[in-house]
């Protein structure tokens, strides 16, 4: 399954030749914080006062990967309760999860 954060038009940073920084922040941060996480950086993407930026259309495509990742953690920890305060790679392997960064 391709990774919900994975826009390589607008966040190439986030999908290296080495190891993608998404990868090392799943492997140190917990589901609830990356669910965190994603909901204020969409909240960023979403924020009225981004317009004065004049990135409009990479903004909703980057709203919608982080809304995307968002509700991909949060459906695992509303489902999987235990699975909250563990790291977000041991999570995916303890559900037979295999991403795509």
């Amino acid at each position: 399954m391709k990774h919900p954060l994975m826009n390589k038009t607008d966040s190439t940073h986030y999908d290296s030749k080495e190891t993608p920084a998404i990868l090392d922040f799943e492997r140190t941060y917990s589901l609830t914080d990356l669910r965190a996480w994603a909901k204020i950086t969409l909240a960023k993407y979403e924020h009225p006062a981004r317009a004065a930026k004049g990135q409009i259309e990479a903004d909703k495509r980057k709203a919608k990967t982080y809304r995307d990742y968002f509700n991909f953690l949060d459906t695992i920890i509303k489902k999987y309760p235990p699975l909250s305060d563990v790291t977000a790679v041991n999570a995916y392997d303890a559900l037979g999860y295999k991403l795509e960064y």
